[in-house]
């Protein structure tokens, strides 16, 4: 079995096995989630950070702002992923049949969706092209993104959230 006693009861692994005992899930799409979760938690953190570094030093005023107001920090985070996501696109298969701005999308096609250009919409963003730490229009609780609701059923852009997270919980202040 995948988990032979490796993985602690109740965790998400351990969920997405159980899943996989009871038919919801083939063993191909239980591996393609274990590794999502891996490179979700660790490639996405890595190159926030590193992208966010470089943006910060790019934008010396906002590094200046950081330095004297650091309980900007997690507003910074952020803002930073919205500036430059470290996941640029994402896909997901369609869950039902819907209709999304005028195109129909099918149970299990592919929904691709460019996360940077939804970042920089400038109708949702008024100064999309600007790093901008203080900006108060971001997702702000649970880490949702306002963009990127094409339905619920269709796609959750679960690498940001897992970015934000895990941003978070290190504590960043840069």
């Amino acid at each position: 079995a995948f988990t032979q006693g490796r993985v602690a009861a109740g965790s998400l692994l351990a969920r997405l096995a159980q899943a996989q005992a009871e038919g919801d899930i083939d063993e191909a799409e239980l591996i393609a989630q274990s590794a999502m979760l891996l490179f979700a938690g660790h490639e996405t953190t890595r190159h926030l950070l590193g992208t966010g570094v470089l943006r910060l030093l790019e934008n010396p005023a906002q590094w200046q702002l950081l330095q004297t107001q650091p309980a900007l920090a997690a507003n910074a985070v952020r803002e930073l992923l919205r500036y430059e996501p470290p996941v640029q696109y994402t896909g997901r298969r369609a869950r039902a049949d819907l209709e999304f701005a005028g195109q129909a999308i099918k149970r299990n096609d592919l929904v691709l969706a460019c996360i940077a250009a939804a970042h920089r919409d400038a109708q949702r963003y008024p100064q999309a092209e600007q790093l901008d730490i203080a900006y108060t229009g971001l997702f702000m609780h649970g880490y949702d993104h306002p963009t990127l609701h094409l339905e619920e059923s269709v796609m959750r852009c679960g690498e940001l959230r897992c970015a934000a997270v895990m941003a978070d919980l290190h504590e960043i202040y840069l």
